[in-house]
C-alpha cells in the first residue's frame, strides 16, 4: 500500500526576502537553513541589498516610506531569540523589528564577505545595549575572526576613551575564552589567542575605572583558573560596587584549598550586606571541598539568611563536608519555592549526608573538583 505523504512547503528565496523585511535575525537564520536549494549569486545580492536598504534607512524611516503612514510609531521591546532582544516598530498596521543590521552582518558572514572591522563597529554602536541582537551579532562575528588583523583592531578598541567601545572590545575578547564549533570537521576548537586574552584582561583591570566596564573585565579573568587571579580578587574584595564584589569569589576559585587570605575574604563576603554578593560567596565555598572550620562556621551562619538561595547553598556546603549542622539547617528551612532553580543533587545533599552517617545508602557526594 502506498502511503501519501503530505506536501512539505518549499522554502524559497521569496520567503527569505520576506523574513529580511520583517527584521528578525533569528527568523532569517531559520528560513535560510530551510531553503530548498542554495541561493544563486543574484539571489544572494538581492538578500544583501534588501537588508542593507533597511539598515541604512533605519527601520522606522523605511517603514514610513513603504506605508506612507504618519504619526507616532508604536514601539515595543521583544525577544528575538532566547537571549537577545530587539525593538518592534508598528506603522500603518505593519510591524517590523529593528534587527536589519544583524541580518546584514549575519548574511555577509554566511556569504563569506569580510566586512571591515570599523564598519561592524559602527553597526554595533548604533545599538549600545549589549543584549540587543545587532550588538550581539557584531561581537559574535568579530569574536569568530581568529586572525592578527582583528586581534590588533580589538586591542586598539580596548584602549578607546569611549566606554561603549571598550565594552564592545570586552565582548569580542571574551569570545577568545570559549571554544568554537568547527563545522568542517565537527569539532570544537580553542582560540589561538586564549592565553593572550588573559594577559590583556590582567593588564586592563589595573587601569579600568568605568563602573560598567570593570565588572566585565573581571569576569574575563574568572574564565581562567590562574593563580594570579587571587591577588586581583583580594584587591577588589572591599570594592564599593557590589557588582564588583560579587565577582571576587570567582577570582578566588582554586583547585587547591583556599589560601588563608582568600579564606578570610570569602568569609567576609558571605556576610556582605548585598544579597548577590553573599550568594556568590556562599556558592563558591559550598561547591569547593576545602573543609576548613572557618568556612564551615561561616556557612552555618547563613541558615537564617533572608535569601533562599543563600540558605539552600549553605546547607548544601555543610552536607558535602559531613558537618552535622546541615540537618538543623535543612529542618529550619521553609519549603523551596522553585526546586528546579537548583542543580542536581543540591536539595537532597543533607539526605545523602544522613545516608553516609547511618550507613543506609550510597550517600554519593557532589563535587566539581
Amino acid at each position: 500500500m502506498t502511503v501519501c505523504q503530505p506536501d512539505v512547503p518549499r522554502v524559497t528565496v521569496d520567503d527569505l526576502l520576506r523574513a529580511v523585511d520583517g527584521g528578525s535575525a533569528d527568523l532569517v537564520s531559520t528560513v535560510f537553513h530551510d531553503l530548498e536549494k542554495p541561493l544563486s549569486p543574484a539571489e544572494r545580492e538581492a538578500v544583501l541589498s534588501l537588508a542593507r536598504r533597511w539598515y541604512e534607512a533605519g527601520a522606522e524611516a523605511e517603514l514610513r516610506r513603504r506605508t506612507g503612514a504618519s504619526g507616532p510609531a508604536g514601539r515595543a521591546r521583544v525577544m528575538d531569540d532566547e537571549y537577545h532582544h530587539c525593538e518592534e516598530i508598528t506603522l500603518g498596521g505593519v510591524t517590523v523589528r529593528d534587527g536589519h543590521a544583524a541580518i546584514l552582518t549575519w548574511c555577509e558572514e554566511q556569504f563569506e564577505i569580510r566586512t571591515p572591522f570599523e564598519e561592524l563597529v559602527t553597526r554595533a554602536l548604533a545599538f549600545p545595549d549589549r543584549d540587543h541582537m545587532v550588538r550581539w551579532q557584531v561581537s559574535n562575528t568579530l569574536g569568530c575572526r581568529w586572525d592578527d588583523e582583528t586581534w590588533s583592531a580589538v586591542l586598539a578598541l580596548r584602549a578607546h576613551p569611549d566606554h561603549i567601545r571598550r565594552l564592545l572590545a570586552m565582548d569580542v575578547l571574551f569570545s577568545h575564552t570559549t571554544t568554537r564549533y568547527v563545522p568542517d570537521d565537527g569539532t570544537w576548537a580553542s582560540s589561538p589567542y586564549e592565553d593572550r586574552a588573559y594577559d590583556v584582561f590582567a593588564a586592563w583591570v589595573e587601569e579600568e575605572r568605568h563602573p560598567l566596564v570593570l565588572p566585565n573585565v573581571l569576569v574575563g579573568l574568572v574564565q581562567y583558573y590562574d593563580p594570579r587571579n587571587e591577588a586581583v580578587g583580594l584587591r577588589f574584595a572591599g570594592h564599593a560596587d557590589p557588582e564588583v564584589r560579587g565577582i571576587v569569589p570567582g577570582l578566588l576559585e582554586s583547585r587547591e584549598p583556599f589560601s588563608p587570605a582568600a579564606r578570610e575574604a570569602l568569609c567576609a563576603l558571605m556576610r556582605d550586606p548585598s544579597t548577590p554578593v553573599r550568594c556568590s560567596a556562599v556558592v563558591t565555598v559550598a561547591e569547593h571541598p576545602d573543609p576548613h572550620p572557618a568556612l564551615r562556621d561561616a556557612l552555618a551562619e547563613r541558615f537564617g539568611d533572608e535569601d533562599e538561595a543563600v540558605r539552600v547553598m549553605a546547607v548544601f556546603g555543610l552536607a558535602e563536608r559531613d558537618d552535622p549542622r546541615c540537618v538543623a539547617g535543612r529542618d529550619r528551612m521553609a519549603p523551596v519555592e522553585d526546586p528546579e532553580r537548583y542543580g542536581y543533587g543540591v536539595l537532597d545533599a543533607t539526605q545523602r549526608y544522613e545516608e553516609r552517617r547511618d550507613g543506609t545508602g550510597d550517600g554519593w557526594r557532589w563535587r566539581r573538583h
